[in-house]
């Protein structure tokens, strides 16, 4: 017997219409940096580890962030480190 299939049911998870992927939650680099200015992170970094500036590098890059004077700063130490 030949029979067409028949859906019985669909169902995704709450967002799933937007695509797959996975969810990542970065933290602060350090307490109170969210509120920081740009400048008084800039004069930091010197300070900081590489883990930590590698951490400033992806809080920033996230969206809603993107201050450049902080990118450029912390790419610019991580470069100097690595010289």
């Amino acid at each position: 017997m030949d029979e067409e299939a028949v859906l019985v049911s669909e169902s995704a998870d709450e967002g799933a219409e937007e695509g797959a992927g996975a969810a990542i939650h970065i933290q602060e680099p350090w307490s109170g940096y969210r509120l920081m200015r740009a400048r008084d992170v800039v004069d930091r970094l010197p300070a900081v580890p590489d883990e930590v500036l590698s951490l400033v590098l992806l809080y920033e890059a996230k969206p809603g962030r993107s201050r450049s004077t902080v990118l450029q700063a912390a790419e610019r130490e991580l470069s100097r480190r690595a010289a």
